[in-house]
């Protein structure tokens, strides 16, 4: 009995020795051809390979030091997981068959960026143009924050060292969920230097993420940006910048970003908003678009459009709040002399025919003037105007012509509150 046992216990522990050097293996294998592969731009070297049995590898004490620079960053830790070994052990070979895994986890742990560094400063030194051009057009909103500060269009590195951030340690982790019957897949990203900020990023996916195109439309999802220390660096620092209080630099942010965006926000929000400046707390931005919108139409919706084709929700410090309920600011166009003059009647000339006018129309009679065009008014005093190209589901679908093609979006029947059509 006891050879049989001893016999069970050599049997196991070679067992595990095997599977252990097997995965110990094929990790630095595929870290070897990793680093070499990343050699021409960036030289790594780590200091130990890990491998858990309960279906997690990796690597630890990873160094980067980019070949254009005399930079050198560290990583704690690299690792990759799975449910159960089983998974993990099939992993490849079901990537490399394009299945989706049913649950993989990979995670990037403490990595240390010197803010001082030759590359973060090269980087920054390409940064301004491209920052300045998007927010000239009003698209950007990683830099919000530093409207209103000073003359500061974005932060800077000089900014961030001036503040006090002299090195940044981030963790970043992505989870992949998919449920094989419904071809659902779940992502989950983290990012989050302790202490300053953590974003957290949702969405659902329906079908391969790889095989997805723009016009396929887009994920639903939710992302959520929780302030832990930021705000105090950069409000005192702004209020330094600006000689005043922060309560001033807050005030002077909250009229610039109206300015910059053309909005007036309602009481409500504004004031939760300033809250959140003041004191960190949470953002959260929720993401439902209408099925099958092409993202390559979306630079082109109007802003009252685009929150309501996107479904757009957002919760300030758990406050949820309608977007809708914010003013856009229309924008004037100026008569021109490019503009033509009306002609004098010629005298005997037959009259001018009678000039195409718009006139109100039943909702339920909408159906009859497919490809006529319409100025529809919604309950909530927004207009809507175009072609009208279909009406079913509830839904009336206008189409607008635009400079580069055409723009179909659709308004709830529900919504209406008067319809004219031009005649």
């Amino acid at each position: 009995m006891r050879k049989l046992l001893l016999g069970v216990v050599v049997i196991a522990a070679a067992a595990f020795g095997l599977v252990k050097g097997f995965l110990w293996y094929k990790v630095k294998g595929h870290a070897d051809a990793f680093v070499q592969a990343a050699a021409p731009f960036v030289r790594i070297s780590y200091g130990g390979i890990h491998t858990d049995l309960r279906g997690s590898v990796g690597i630890d004490e990873v160094v980067l030091r980019p070949t254009m620079t005399e930079d050198e960053f560290t990583l704690a830790a690299v690792r990759i997981s799975a449910p159960h070994l089983l998974s993990l052990l099939l992993l490849e070979n079901r990537l490399d068959e394009g299945e989706m895994p049913e649950h993989l986890s990979v995670s990037l742990q403490r990595l240390q960026i010197d803010l001082d560094s030759q590359l973060v400063n090269l980087l920054d030194e390409m940064e301004p143009a491209a920052v300045s051009g998007n927010l000239q057009s009003g698209a950007s909103l990683a830099n919000l924050d530093a409207l209103g500060c000073g003359d500061r269009e974005h932060f800077a590195v000089k900014d961030l060292l001036a503040m006090g951030i002299r090195r940044v340690a981030l963790d970043w982790k992505a989870e992949l969920s998919h449920e094989p019957g419904s071809g659902v897949t779940t992502v989950d990203l983290q990012m989050a230097d302790p202490g300053l900020f953590r974003v957290d990023l949702n969405m659902q996916i329906t079908g391969k993420p790889g095989a997805i195109s723009p016009e396929d439309g887009l994920p639903s999802g939710r992302v959520t940006y929780t302030d832990e220390g930021w705000y105090r660096k950069r409000n005192d620092y702004c209020a330094l910048l600006n000689k005043g209080s922060v309560s001033e630099y807050v005030e002077q942010h909250l009229a610039e970003v109206a300015t910059r965006f053309g909005i007036a926000l309602p009481e409500a929000m504004a004031d939760s908003y300033r809250q959140f400046m003041l004191e960190g707390g949470t953002v959260a931005l929720a993401l439902n678009p209408q099925p099958h919108t092409p993202v390559t139409e979306l630079p082109h919706y109007p802003p009252q459009d685009l929150i309501e084709v996107l479904g757009l929700e957002l919760v300030v410090n758990e406050q949820p709040f309608d977007m809708a309920a914010i003013a856009w600011k229309p924008k004037t166009e100026a008569v021109t002399s490019a503009t033509p003059a009306a002609k004098a009647p010629v005298a005997g000339a037959p009259p001018a025919p009678a000039e195409p006018t718009f006139r109100r129309v039943d909702i339920d009679a909408l159906h009859r003037h497919i490809d006529n065009r319409a100025r529809i008014r919604t309950h909530d005093g927004k207009l809507r105007e175009g072609l009208v190209q279909e009406v079913a589901d509830g839904r009336v679908q206008l189409t607008m012509q635009l400079r580069r093609g055409t723009l179909t979006y659709p308004v709830k029947l529900r919504d209406i509150a008067s319809v004219e059509v031009l005649h």
